[in-house]
């Protein structure tokens, strides 16, 4: 059997806490290094429950009261994943109860379990945040805007809302509140996303078909998400470094179950601390530069259901993306295939009208050597090719006034060795 002293060292040496030298009691202090990974959650609640029963004695009480005020902070810590905390939940459940197992003729849970308690206390949090203040309303003579408003069909099935819905009555119009999508017998509204198409006319005419209709196209009158135009936030301030922590595990979480409603509700969580969009696009996207095909395919999926779906904008995917194109050259030092990593992100983020040529070529002329410049174009011309055929090429960089800013920037020569190739 383990010493106490080894298993308090293998405790603090998870928990990133360290005995403070010449106090007359015993004193704990994180860590000058206290990142911890998901790896170090899961050890430390593997190792509580083996051992639990042996070192929680009164001899032992000072360290355990240190130990779990920390747990208890990070069962309480959204930066963490929710399967972190759910494990820290269910490890301050077994130390009251005795070290007892919750359900002691069980084996223990598994991923798909313990993410399904996540998912259901989650589930239940934002049912709660609609019933508080969800809500919408679009009626006769001109409508009125609801608060924020969730998705329901005939089948009664919830979601989430976007922010504001455009409202149209009979006798009018006027913007509405935060309002949502509502597809019923008696309403055929449009989506609540960013000023979306609401149209309230009390019972419509019968319809032929038994189907209800299909709501109004809104992605051609919805312009791109501007900064500051975002739905969302839990009212919590998260500062840079959880920020960046929480970029890591929405990143591990989506690898593991690409949930797009849990990632949308994970950012959320967080949209009302400054810059957030920015930070969690910039953290991922340095790290994209230099990490596995599958971690990188993980990024590019995540920046963009995020950026459809309105959670972060134009200017939190161009401006951290302009620095790794400045700096392309450094990042080719440590990573060999950076410019093909960066032209996939290019491709990516032009598909979904997040970039613009122009923008590109600003970014691009900042780079010293003219040969790095034909890379950066050249590579997201292939990606673009290779990801999204020959005619999304032309239709995103074989514009007459595209064809003009790469001639620019390349030169009519440089240039036309690209376009021969792939306009």
């Amino acid at each position: 059997m383990l010493k106490e002293k080894i298993m308090r060292f293998c405790i603090q040496s998870l928990l990133k806490l360290e005995e403070v030298e010449g106090s007359d009691f015993v004193q704990l202090k994180n860590s000058e290094d206290d990142e911890m990974d998901e790896e170090d959650h899961e050890a430390l609640c593997n190792l509580f429950t083996t051992i639990g029963e042996t070192i929680d004695n009164r001899k032992a009480a000072p360290y355990m009261r240190m130990y779990f005020d920390k747990i208890e902070a990070l069962s309480e810590d959204k930066s963490l994943s929710s399967r972190s905390r759910f494990m820290y939940k269910d490890l301050i459940e077994m130390r009251q109860k005795g070290w007892k197992l919750r359900r002691e003729l069980e084996t223990a849970k598994t991923l798909a379990e313990i993410r399904k308690d996540a998912e259901r206390e989650e589930r239940k949090q934002a049912q709660e945040s609609q019933q508080a203040g969800y809500g919408g309303y679009g009626g006769r003579g001109g409508g009125g805007g609801g608060g924020r408003g969730g998705y329901r069909d005939d089948s009664g099935r919830g979601g989430r809302g976007g922010r504001g819905n455009y409202e149209r009555g009979e006798s009018g119009r006027r913007d509405g509140g935060r309002g949502g999508y509502d597809r019923g017998p008696q309403r055929n509204e449009g989506r609540g996303g960013y000023g979306g198409y609401s149209s309230g006319r009390g019972v419509p005419p019968p319809m032929s078909s038994s189907r209800v209709a299909a709501p109004p196209v809104v992605s051609k009158i919805l312009s791109p998400p501007l900064a500051g135009d975002r739905s969302g936030g839990s009212g919590q301030i998260f500062d840079e470094e959880k920020l960046k922590l929480r970029a890591k595990n929405m990143r591990m979480e989506f690898m593991q179950d690409p949930n797009e409603k849990e990632l949308i509700m994970s950012m959320d969580e967080v949209l009302g601390s400054p810059d957030a969009g920015k930070i969690i696009v910039q953290a991922n996207i340095e790290y994209a530069i230099d990490c596995k095909d599958s971690e990188r395919k993980a990024i590019i999926e995540i920046i963009t259901i995020l950026f459809t779906n309105g959670k972060v904008t134009v200017s939190d995917v161009r401006d951290p993306l302009a620095d790794i194109v400045e700096f392309i050259d450094s990042y080719v030092i440590d990573s060999p295939g950076a410019f093909g990593y960066l032209g996939d992100m290019l491709s990516a983020f032009f598909h979904m009208e997040a970039l613009g040529v122009n923008w590109l070529c600003d970014c691009t002329s900042k780079l010293m050597g003219k040969g790095d410049q034909f890379k950066v174009i050249s590579n997201a011309f292939a990606s673009m090719k290779n990801a999204y055929g020959d005619a999304a090429v032309r239709s995103f960089f074989g514009g007459a006034d595209e064809i003009k800013a790469f001639e620019q920037l390349l030169g009519p020569a440089d240039f036309g060795k690209i376009s021969s190739q792939y306009l």
